[in-house]
């Protein structure tokens, strides 16, 4: 897990350039993952906001909590972890 990454950081679809700052039908993605683990993306806070299975790399989050609901703008913290291997960093979302 140690190699794993998130981009585009920060994620602001509406910025005008997609390779840099993605668009909404691609998400953030998650790169360079185990074969198999977990992603979970906290608020700031650490309040659970999804939690994904990695089933491909790279992993596709929508950007949207376990209800289906596209987040806030903000700082969220991600964790890859994988047996007992765990890596974890920040993004940005920017409506």
């Amino acid at each position: 897990v140690s190699l794993s990454y998130a981009f585009p950081v920060p994620f602001r679809p509406s910025g005008g350039d997609p390779a840099r700052y993605g668009a909404w039908a691609d998400g953030i993605r998650f790169t360079n993952l185990p074969s198999s683990g977990k992603i979970k993306i906290y608020t700031i806070s650490g309040e659970l906001v999804r939690e994904l299975e990695v089933v491909d790399n790279p992993q596709r989050w929508d950007v949207k909590n376990q209800v289906n609901e596209v987040v806030a703008s903000g700082v969220y913290i991600w964790e890859v972890t994988s047996g007992q291997n765990r890596k974890s960093g920040k993004l940005m979302v920017v409506k």
